[in-house]
């Protein structure tokens, strides 16, 4: 027999084996029968035949056979009968989104996928207010309300601090949890509860949510008591943003526009797209981007006005919240030196992630590359430092109400450390739970502080008036 037909005879044989044993093989499967024995599952054979990876080699569905195991002895004996099959499927691949250890890789479900398509046009569905951290990162003070929002219609105003979204406190939360708990699907009813400083109140909202407009230029006016100075403030990069940001511009060049200043503060970014094309704004003819993936390959996105910019002076004004399409447009002006970069260091995320609609399942968010300025530098995890760093110092500053204010917080909080320790100091010489256990088994009596459970339940009948 020649090699050409003996090639064919193994050929026909090796499909053969493949449909045979993958018939056969959903036929023992279901009747829980070991399906080869081990010496052919783990010959090349049975590896073809069967689709078995390598340890680091391509996921096929034989690798898949623990997860099924586990998923079916959950549904049948976990202790609620909840169980869908559609939550472990999505919670197996988030679980694997999050094995990667990226922070900006993720999985959205099919029930959040609307509502992440809708920021990234431009809409939510929410109570229309913007809000920042209050203190490193947690909390959420409101510094704006829509005027088109049910909050504001509410009677929820700027100024306000969330303490509670339904009935969990928020204070220590991270702002973007408080964000996404204050977010969900239109005509969908949320309860917060705020603290308002000016009348040293709490007071409480139930609001429906509905879809919002988000505007990417939150304010655009000529300053007051400056030589036509513009002030644009760019809160999120959306398919909107470059529409509203050329609006912006062309209205305050229509009212002699001489300056610009840029706020770029508090903007974490958005769609990469609307970045570089609102840096053709700004950029000559050149690279505004590079992005480079994980082989190495670089790809470059240039301007495409033919050299035309604004051609006045630019301040871009940055903080360490401005990040992500925000450091595109930053670092481009920067290295160009279309503008002057000012405030304090940015956040440092130069990575791109790719949004994948997994079809008839939820959304993949993966990081697919890094990105570089023009100059080629990449800022991932270091940030862009400014041109000029303005970063207040309270405990020297001129200003006679802040300096006052700062001293005496200061001296509050020294106070506060010195009767903290003392607290802990006391507490760990007094034990009052022990005390209690003793002065019970000794009298049979309670010690201020200790209650029985049924006085405690009658006090809160009383308080409900029940």
């Amino acid at each position: 027999m020649s090699v050409n037909k003996w090639i064919l005879v193994q050929m026909v044989i090796i499909i053969f084996l493949s449909f045979f044993l993958g018939y056969k093989t959903h036929q023992f499967e279901s009747a829980g029968i070991e399906i080869l024995p081990e010496w052919i599952a783990n010959s090349s054979i049975g590896e073809f035949a069967l689709g078995r990876a390598s340890d680091d080699g391509i996921i096929t569905l034989k690798d898949f056979k623990t997860v099924q195991q586990v998923f079916e002895f959950m549904q049948m004996n976990f202790i609620r009968d909840d169980v869908t099959k559609l939550k472990l499927l999505e919670g197996a691949v988030s679980g694997g989104v999050t094995a990667l250890g990226d922070r900006y890789s993720r999985y959205i479900p099919l029930t959040e996928s609307k509502q992440f398509q809708d920021d990234i046009e431009g809409f939510y569905g929410g109570i229309g207010i913007l809000v920042e951290a209050v203190n490193n990162g947690r909390g959420a003070l409101i510094t704006s309300v829509f005027k088109t929002g049910p909050g504001y219609e509410a009677g929820v105003m700027a100024g306000d601090v969330v303490t509670k979204v339904g009935d969990e406190d928020t204070t220590e939360l991270f702002l973007h949890e408080i964000v996404a708990k204050i977010k969900g699907p239109e005509k969908t009813k949320v309860k917060i509860m705020v603290y308002r400083p000016s009348i040293d109140d709490t007071l409480e909202f139930t609001l429906e949510r509905k879809r919002v407009k988000y505007p990417s230029v939150f304010e655009k006016k000529i300053l007051e008591g400056t030589d036509k100075t513009g002030y644009i403030q760019l809160i999120q990069f959306n398919i909107e943003s470059t529409k509203d940001m050329q609006s912006a511009v062309d209205e305050l060049m229509k009212q002699g526009m001489k300056s610009l200043i840029l706020d770029l503060r508090q903007n974490t970014g958005g769609a990469f797209e609307p970045a570089v094309k609102i840096a053709d704004i700004f950029i000559p003819d050149g690279t505004i981007v590079y992005t480079e993936n994980r082989g190495g390959k670089l790809n470059q996105f240039d301007s495409d006005d033919g050299g035309k910019k604004l051609g006045i002076p630019v301040v871009v004004l940055v903080d360490s919240f401005s990040a992500s399409a925000s450091e595109i447009l930053a670092g481009a002006i920067k290295d160009y030196k279309a503008g002057t970069i000012m405030g304090v260091k940015t956040f440092g995320k130069g990575v791109v992630q790719n949004v994948v609609p997994i079809p008839d399942g939820g959304t993949l968010i993966l990081t697919t590359s890094k990105y570089l300025t023009p100059s080629k530098t990449d800022i991932n995890e270091k940030g862009i430092m400014p041109d000029i760093v303005t970063e207040l110092d309270l405990d020297k500053t001129s200003d006679p109400f802040l300096r006052e204010k700062y001293q005496k917080a200061e001296k509050l909080r020294q106070e506060i450390i010195v009767i903290r320790d003392e607290i802990m100091k006391r507490l760990r010489e007094y034990d009052f739970q022990l005390e209690a256990a003793k002065e019970y088994l000794a009298t049979g009596k309670l010690i201020e502080g200790a209650k029985r459970a049924e006085d405690i339940k009658d006090e809160s009948k009383k308080k409900d008036g029940k």
